[in-house]
């Protein structure tokens, strides 16, 4: 277990690089703010894409030991790191800056440490993450990803039909083929914290140490996000996946740059099926940015998105006939009413009800969202009237992740709303998809509440 963990520690920190020097390769970058963005996304999308290539390679190796795949998947992304390594810089942040926000980092540290130490004591227990669990183990017993989704019950004995791509699945098998089991499977428990930590190396980036300090604080002090990482577990890798893709998408500036954000949107949808949401908040924001989007580079955005979860998009139209759906067969016998069952179990039956509690979710649920929702509207108010009194100087990278998170936010509240009327309880049926852009509306809070800092966004 120690060689497999030290094994499983070095190819994290390949992917990391890998996806580091292909972000510098594809994008042209060369301005310092811009590389540490490119770090900070590399951070959390190195693993994700560790994910893609091996299922991917897993796929083409159909039936090898799992070591033969980690082989052949450290081999590509040696290979990468190799080809790219001499755009691979070094970061040395200034001491005066971090000490000041010292106290935001050190609170966001301690409670990633218990979130850590509660995930290894509590037992799966919802229903999302044993399913997970589960077929991740099929997956893994029967050496193929081939029975993905799960719906040949001759192969394992087990039906899971759903159609988000095997991210997770991928990154939990991966782990237990390092230890050389499920016998040890608390060891895949750290996805969900190192999802978590990798947020909150995001939001320093384009915050700063001191707003991006104060916004991962109360990201992590959130209640239901909390609950994501010691409970739920799947959900800061989707989260961490969108808001890497909405921050981006005021950064496209030509044809390359439009390429490097399709393949984030790609990867958002390749973490969980909500990542459909990054593809339209990060188009929306991209449309508000200085450089219009014109046809050329809407073209490469889409083709660079699909090209990434094709290959899970075909495989699910073949095996269930669509392509994304939250739906399942059982939820559609006309005798069970499920929807008018789930809702009275939500209490979501009245459509005042559903806008409440759900579409506004983080207004009514204070105990699960905090105070923040309320704090980013005023801020966001108070920021507007600011601006028309007196200017405030705000870091160029800091303004255009506010600017993004208040698109996306916008984005998300129209969402939930149209597909609310519709008939439809899809985005408000629970509270994890309103936790889909906390760390927008934990930026927002932290950028007015200490405006003096906003003007020294740099990391």
């Amino acid at each position: 277990m120690v060689v497999g963990s030290l094994i499983g520690v070095a190819m994290l920190a390949l992917s990391c690089i890998a996806f580091f020097v292909m972000s510098v390769a594809i994008t042209g970058s060369r301005d310092k703010d811009d590389r540490i963005l490119l770090i900070a996304i590399s951070f959390g999308m190195g693993p994700l894409f560790l994910s893609w290539v091996f299922c991917a390679v897993s796929l083409l190796l159909e039936g090898v030991e799992w070591w033969v795949v980690n082989f052949a998947v450290s081999g590509l992304l040696a290979s990468i790191v190799f080809i790219g390594r001499r755009e691979i810089i070094g970061y040395a942040p200034k001491l005066a800056e971090v000490l000041a926000a010292s106290p935001f980092l050190i609170g966001s540290g301690v409670l990633l440490g218990v979130f850590t130490l509660v995930v290894f004591i509590l037992p799966y227990a919802q229903n999302d993450p044993l399913e997970y669990a589960t077929v991740a183990r099929h997956v893994f017993e029967t050496n193929s990803f081939r029975n993905y989704p799960a719906t040949d019950t001759s192969v394992g004995n087990i039906y899971a039909p759903w159609t988000h791509p095997p991210a997770f699945v991928g990154l939990i098998v991966w782990v237990q083929s390092l230890v050389g089991g499920f016998d040890q499977a608390g060891i895949s428990r750290l996805i969900a914290p190192y999802f978590g930590l990798s947020s909150v190396v995001i939001l320093l980036a384009v915050g700063g140490w001191w707003v991006g300090g104060l916004a991962s604080l109360i990201l992590l002090s959130t209640y239901w996000y909390g609950h994501a990482i010691v409970s739920a577990h799947l959900d800061p890798l989707r989260i961490f996946a969108i808001t890497c893709a909405v921050i981006y998408g005021s950064h496209i500036g030509d044809a390359r740059r439009a390429v490097y954000a399709g393949i984030l949107c790609g990867l958002a949808l390749y973490s969980h099926s909500t990542g459909i949401l990054a593809v339209g908040a990060a188009f929306l924001v991209w449309t508000a940015s200085e450089n219009k989007p014109n046809i050329r580079r809407v073209a490469m955005f889409g083709i660079a998105a699909v090209a990434v979860v094709a290959p899970w998009w075909v495989r699910n139209y073949q095996r269930l006939g669509s392509i994304l759906t939250d739906s399942q067969l059982v939820w559609n016998l006309p005798n069970l009413d499920f929807s008018e069952l789930q809702r009275r179990e939500r209490g979501l039956l009245d459509a005042s009800d559903q806008v409440w509690l759900g579409v506004l979710r983080g207004f009514s649920d204070t105990t699960g969202f905090g105070p923040w929702y309320y704090l980013a509207l005023a801020g966001a108010i108070l920021t507007g009237i600011m601006l028309l009194v007196r200017p405030v100087d705000v870091h160029k990278k800091l303004k255009l992740a506010l600017v993004s998170s208040g698109i996306a936010l916008v984005f998300w509240f129209s969402f939930a709303s149209l597909v609310t009327a519709l008939g439809s309880d899809a985005a408000i049926r629970n509270a994890r998809y309103a936790l889909t852009f906390q760390p927008m509306v934990a930026l927002f809070v932290a950028a007015w509440s200490c405006p003096q800092k906003t003007g020294h966004a740099q990391v």
